[in-house]
């Protein structure tokens, strides 16, 4: 295992790569880990946003209440 540290000015950049490689092993191997690994990336982009994973909750179960969530398998197809 080969580590380095990411320059902050770049760390949001890179966080975004990650999160999709670790989206699509999330889809290749959908396990509680790789969940988890997911929810990490998603953390450290808000926290590099400014956002604690407490703020991101609330805005979620907000959204989900004022528009509904993805528990009734529905998605948004188009807008107005």
């Amino acid at each position: 295992v080969v580590q380095g540290t990411i320059p902050f000015k770049h760390f949001a950049f890179h966080s975004f790569d990650k999160d999709t490689e670790e989206s699509a092993e999330l889809r290749n191997n959908p396990s509680l880990e790789e969940l988890a690994d997911k929810l990490e990336v998603l953390n450290a982009i808000g926290k590099v946003l400014g956002y604690r994973p407490q703020e991101i909750e609330l805005a979620r179960a907000k959204k989900a209440e004022e528009r509904g969530g993805f528990d009734a398998r529905r998605y948004l197809e188009a807008t107005d």
